[in-house]
C-alpha cells in the first residue's frame, strides 16, 4: 500500500470515528441553520482540495441519519487530500475536525449556560422538539461519550418523565451521580439536584439524609451555581440542613447569587434590610426596596407582590396605591393568592370611599412579605 493509499485508509477511519460526534450536533440544529447548511451543500464542491467544509453544511449533515453522516464523510474524505509538502499529507480531517470542533462546542456550550432548567424544549432545534425520542437517544449517546451536560440532563428526563419517555427513577439516579462525579464549574447542576433527592423526606429514591445533601449542595455552590447559593444562604438563615442559624453567612451566600442575578436571592436580601441584622447589617428601607425591584422586574411573583407591598406601605419609595396595585396585578396573573386578597382590600377601600385597614411597617417587619 503507497503513502497516499494508507492517508485514504487512516482518513475514512477518522471520519467513521467522527460519525457519532456530528450526529450529536443535531440535537441542536435549527430551521436555519439547517436551510444555510443546506445551500452550503449545493455551492460547495466536495472533492475540491481548497474550499472548506462549514460547520452549517455539517449541522446540516447532522440532521440526517447516521449511516448518512458516514456515507457522507467517506466520500469526501479520501478526496481532500491537502497541503501535500514532500512526504507529508495533511488530510481534510484536519480541517473538518477543526470547524466540528468549534460548532460542537458551540452548541454544547449554549445548553449549559441555562443550568435553572437545562431540559427545557427551547434549548433544542425545532426538528427534535418534534422527534423527542430522537433527542433522548442523542442525549444517551452523548452521555455515554462522556459528556456530563447529557447525563446530568438525561437523568432528569428519566426522572420526571420529560419529552414524552418515561421515569425511571433508577436510571435517572445513576446518570445524576454519574454527572456529580464529573461536576464542574459548567456543570454543577447534578448535585444541587441530588442535594435536593437526598433533602426530601419523602423521597423513595434515596434515603433522607440532611448532612448529605448539604455537602452536596455546597459542593454545587462552591462551583459557582447560583440556586445552590441560594439555598445554603436559606439553610444558615432558618437553620435547615443541619446548618446553625448563621446572618454573616447566610447574608454572604445570598450576595453571591445576587450579584449574578439570581431573583429567589435578591428577593432575600431584600428580606434582610427590611429587618437588619444587629451589628451586622443596617436596616435599610430603600435597598430593601431596590432589591426587591431587582426581582421583580425578573418577574419573579413573590417580588412584584412585595415591591406592591412597598408601595402601598411607603418602604424605601414614596406611598403610591395605584402604583402598588399594578405591582399586585402582575403578581396575581402570576398566581399569587396574597396579591389577590391585596387587590380585593383595595379594590373594597374604593367602593366604601373610607379607610379600611391597610398595612403598615411594622406589619411588613411582622408578616413574612418576601414568602
Amino acid at each position: 500500500m503507497d503513502d497516499i493509499s494508507k492517508d485514504c485508509h487512516i482518513l475514512a477511519g477518522e471520519a467513521n470515528e467522527q460519525t457519532e460526534r456530528i450526529g450529536l450536533l443535531g440535537i441542536y440544529a435549527t430551521e436555519q441553520t439547517i436551510g444555510e447548511g443546506r445551500k452550503d451543500v449545493a455551492a460547495t464542491d466536495l472533492h475540491s482540495v481548497d474550499q472548506p467544509i462549514s460547520p452549517k453544511l455539517l449541522l446540516y449533515q447532522a440532521t440526517r441519519s447516521l449511516k448518512s453522516i458516514r456515507s457522507f464523510l467517506y466520500q469526501i474524505g479520501p478526496r481532500r487530500m491537502i497541503r501535500r509538502s514532500r512526504s507529508k499529507v495533511q488530510p481534510f480531517a484536519e480541517e473538518t475536525e477543526e470547524a466540528l470542533q468549534v460548532t460542537f462546542d458551540q452548541a454544547l456550550q449554549a445548553t449549559k449556560q441555562s443550568g435553572a432548567s437545562p431540559h427545557r424544549s427551547n434549548e433544542i432545534g425545532p426538528r427534535m422538539r418534534r422527534q423527542s425520542s430522537r433527542t433522548v437517544a442523542f442525549y444517551r449517546k452523548a452521555a455515554l461519550l462522556g459528556d456530563t451536560a447529557a447525563m446530568y440532563k438525561l437523568g432528569m428526563i428519566l426522572l420526571y418523565g420529560l419529552l414524552g419517555e418515561m421515569k425511571d427513577p433508577q436510571e435517572a439516579l445513576n446518570w445524576l451521580k454519574r454527572a456529580a462525579e464529573r461536576a464542574d464549574r459548567e456543570n454543577p447542576h447534578a448535585l444541587h439536584e441530588l442535594g435536593l433527592l437526598y433533602e426530601s423526606p419523602n423521597s423513595q429514591l434515596v434515603d433522607h439524609n440532611p448532612a448529605h445533601a448539604k455537602a452536596l449542595i455546597m459542593q454545587a455552590a462552591h462551583l459557582g451555581y447560583t440556586k445552590s447559593q441560594h439555598k445554603i444562604g436559606q439553610c444558615f438563615e432558618y437553620g435547615d440542613l443541619t446548618c446553625p442559624v448563621d446572618p454573616r453567612r447566610s447574608i454572604a451566600w445570598y450576595t453571591k447569587a445576587a450579584q449574578k442575578g439570581d431573583p429567589e436571592a435578591e428577593l432575600a436580601l431584600s428580606g434582610w434590610y427590611l429587618t437588619g441584622s444587629e451589628g451586622l447589617l443596617k436596616q435599610s428601607d430603600s435597598k430593601a426596596y431596590l432589591w426587591a425591584r431587582r426581582a421583580a422586574n425578573k418577574g419573579l411573583s413573590k417580588a412584584e407582590y412585595a415591591v406592591g407591598y412597598y408601595a402601598e406601605v411607603g418602604i424605601g419609595i414614596k406611598q403610591d396605591v395605584d402604583f402598588a396595585e399594578r405591582w399586585y396585578k402582575r403578581a396575581a396573573a402570576q398566581g399569587n393568592k396574597r396579591a389577590m386578597n391585596r387587590l380585593k382590600e383595595i379594590k373594597q377601600t374604593r367602593s366604601q370611599r373610607s379607610r379600611s385597614w391597610r398595612p403598615t411597617h411594622r406589619d411588613a417587619k411582622d408578616e413574612c412579605i418576601i414568602c
